[in-house]
């Protein structure tokens, strides 16, 4: 059993800057074109909820991760089988944004050169840190997603005065649909993925007061994340900002005289750094403790490599990978971020409630 621990504010930084991650660049909110504030205020609602039970999960569980929890519920083989599954999903969870982050780096910042020296390079970064161990890396994002919101506020300033706020008119012009449509896209990227956490939240020194913070990193991640979609509306005509590939790199083009492509790089490498590093831990640590071995170290540099292949073998361009993103993942994640711990939660009060009554009637 690992003896690192983690302290409220440096899990409540590391959860803020895992949500804000690559949302900033792709917002599955703009398919709500003018609405598109809505749909997020909607998913990010919604996003409350998840992760409310995502931590009423462990409080009702405690000690234990997510790999603990689904066997100690569900029995050990089935547990076992159902771990095996979001071991998976985190290691693919961090291949799809070890992509995001190569396909703008490629596109947008280091056009001439390979992909795949990026990505490598950027995981490689990665294993430095998590080799460090996952307390290191909670104690940098301590230091560094404070930064995010300082580098949002020097780009909004920049466009402030090419902004048209007629550009979120009119509201509901194609109905609620569309905003239900992109609001659930919204709740499972970046609020659903936070299940990951469920692999660190034992790690918190603090048990009584983890509801709080995890809460009050979501309204602050949330809340950056609504001024990032509001932002892009207000600079960018709707139907527009829709097609461009990164809406925010976009926007940030018109920023008058200065060349501010590196603010929006530090976001991404701050928060996609952060992300990706967690499902790293968290994939490492969950194939760990399902095979019985303490260290999940022996595991980061080869379920890296893998990431750093599969990211590079899912699409085979950026229009692929938009499709999935829009069309395919708020599907395929269903399972692992709202079936499956609405079954872990009611069988964990089912079984609280039983051993209530044991102990009563004893």
């Amino acid at each position: 059993m690992t003896k690192e621990r983690l302290s409220n504010i440096q899990l409540s930084m590391l959860f803020a800057g895992f949500l804000y991650g690559s949302s900033s660049l792709l917002s599955p909110a703009s398919s709500a074109l003018q609405d598109g504030w809505l749909a997020f205020i909607f998913g990010w609602m919604l996003g409350f909820i998840l992760i409310g039970i995502y931590v009423l999960i462990y409080l009702l569980n405690p000690s234990l991760t997510l790999i603990g929890i689904v066997r100690r519920n569900f029995g050990k083989i089935p547990g076992s089988a159902i771990g095996a599954l979001y071991a998976w999903y985190f290691l693919h969870l961090a291949a799809i944004v070890l992509r995001d982050f190569g396909e703008f780096s490629g596109l947008v910042m280091l056009p001439d050169t390979p992909m795949p020296f990026i990505i490598a390079c950027f995981g490689l970064l990665c294993v430095y840190g998590l080799k460090k161990g996952i307390e290191v890396v909670a104690r940098t994002s301590e230091l560094l997603t404070p930064l995010v919101p300082l580098a949002f506020l020097a780009i909004t300033i920049g466009v402030a005065g090419i902004m048209d706020f007629s550009n979120i008119q009119p509201v509901l012009a194609k109905g609620v649909k569309p905003v239900i449509n992109a609001g659930f896209g919204v709740l499972t990227f970046p609020f659903g993925e936070s299940i990951a956490f469920l692999m660190i939240l034992p790690l918190a020194r603090k048990r009584n007061s983890l509801m709080k913070a995890i809460l009050l990193s979501t309204l602050l991640a949330g809340t950056l994340l609504l001024m990032v979609v509001l932002r892009d509306i207000f600079v960018l005509n709707p139907f527009f900002g829709q097609r461009a590939a990164f809406p925010a790199e976009l926007a940030s083009k018109l920023f008058p005289n200065i060349n501010i492509y590196p603010l929006i790089y530090v976001n991404l490498m701050i928060g996609g750094g952060i992300k990706v590093t967690v499902c790293l831990y968290a994939a490492a640590a969950a194939v760990a403790e399902l095979f019985g071995i303490s260290d999940y170290k022996a595991f980061i540099l080869p379920m890296t490599a893998f990431a750093v292949v599969l990211s590079i073998w899912l699409y085979d361009n950026v229009m692929q990978m938009f499709i999935f993103a829009n069309k395919v993942y708020p599907y395929y994640v269903l399972p692992f971020q709202i079936i499956l711990p609405l079954l872990l939660l009611l069988v964990s009060f089912i079984k609280k409630i039983t051993r209530s009554k044991r102990l009563s009637s004893s």
